[in-house]
């Protein structure tokens, strides 16, 4: 539809063209999934409307999209793939409901914008190389529902001033 690629019912948007020029776009609401790569490389792209259809993020669905600045999840996120958002240089804030119960690995590996994050209460496990180069990384605060630190979580978080592990916290990896 308009050059974006969706599968038959329109349920799940498949690729999103990376040079599309456009600096907002709606998801339909028709869509239930982003697949895995679908917003990958887009660098133009600072600002995707999800609808409250969306359950399901896949493997780097928003990873390399360079212009991204801000990303509100909607209530009925369950799934959070691997990858979702490394290299997502510009990105500033994301906003994580509820309802998100499981995160991949590599989340917001060389999101060097990142400043602070309120985890999802949802989610027992940091997963590994969650933060891995998030150099502006400087505010962590995660809630009692963590359980463990994944693998080298927080390296080269050089900007990281403030990390609050909760008293649940009973596994930290290397």
């Amino acid at each position: 539809v308009d050059g974006i690629l969706f599968n038959a019912d329109q349920s799940s948007l498949i690729r999103y063209p990376p040079q599309r020029p456009e600096v907002t776009y709606s998801v339909p609401n028709t869509v239930t999934q982003i697949a895995d790569s679908a917003f990958e490389y887009s660098s133009v792209l600072t600002n995707i409307v999800l609808p409250s259809t969306v359950v399901e993020i896949g493997d780097g669905a928003f990873s390399y999209a360079t212009a991204i600045t801000s990303l509100h999840l909607p209530t009925g996120v369950t799934r959070i793939g691997h990858d979702p958002f490394s290299s997502c240089t510009s990105l500033v804030e994301i906003v994580f409901p509820s309802t998100v119960t499981n995160i991949g690995d590599n989340t917001f590996l060389n999101c060097s914008s990142l400043g602070s994050i309120s985890w999802p209460l949802g989610v027992a496990k940091v997963p590994d190389w969650c933060f891995t180069a998030c150099s502006g990384l400087t505010n962590v605060i995660l809630p009692e529902s963590v359980t463990t630190i994944g693998r080298l979580s927080f390296i080269d978080c050089i900007g990281l001033k403030r990390l609050v592990l909760p008293s649940s916290v009973s596994n930290i990896n290397s």
